[in-house]
């Protein structure tokens, strides 16, 4: 007996459809992108309030053991209020050649240092340049929190970092030139 059916094939289906794909990489960017907030955003301010512990050891902790957030809110100094510590503010070749300490406020002391146009930025602090004017950043390699002062680099019409610096951890002003590179 002969028959004309033809054997059956059978197919076998991808464990894998693209929906699928398209569904986890989806999910995998929306988690990542919501971790990262909650990292940058949400967590610190927790920590801040101290709901949150600070993992010890982190770039946080060091940060805030060098400079707590209530040292960092002190406020900056201007050329205007500089002379209301006592001493007049230094000359600007005083300032190329090393910083100076210019006030102090609960332990916190104060610095400022110029820079010209013709020094080179060192590769390590080249990140600086991306930094805005009057907004503060971590300079852990001097355990300070520094800035560009629109103030002062008006007054002595020259590019002058402002920086913040524990008292304790002794005067900024007596660290070697290639310390105070930013």
């Amino acid at each position: 007996m002969v028959t004309d059916a033809a054997p059956a094939v059978h197919s076998q289906e991808s464990a894998f459809s693209t929906g699928a794909v398209v569904t986890g990489v989806l999910f995998y960017c929306v988690s990542m992108i919501l971790l990262t907030w909650w990292e940058e955003a949400i967590l610190p301010k927790l920590q801040d309030r101290g709901i949150m512990p600070t993992i010890p050891g982190s770039l946080r902790a060091k940060r805030l053991e060098t400079l707590s957030e209530h040292e960092r809110d002190l406020p900056w100094l201007t050329p205007v209020t500089a002379q209301f510590q006592g001493r007049p503010l230094p000359g600007l070749d005083d300032i190329i050649q090393k910083p100076a300490q210019i006030g102090e406020y609960n332990g916190v002391a104060q610095y400022i240092k110029a820079h010209t146009a013709s020094e080179p930025l060192p590769r390590e602090r080249a990140w600086a340049l991306g930094v805005p004017d009057g907004e503060p950043f971590d300079a852990d390699e001097l355990s300070s929190v520094c800035m560009v002062s629109p103030e002062f680099s008006s007054h002595y019409n020259t590019r002058v970092y402002l920086c913040k610096r524990r008292s304790a951890f002794g005067d900024l002003s007596q660290a070697e030139q290639h310390d105070f590179d930013i």
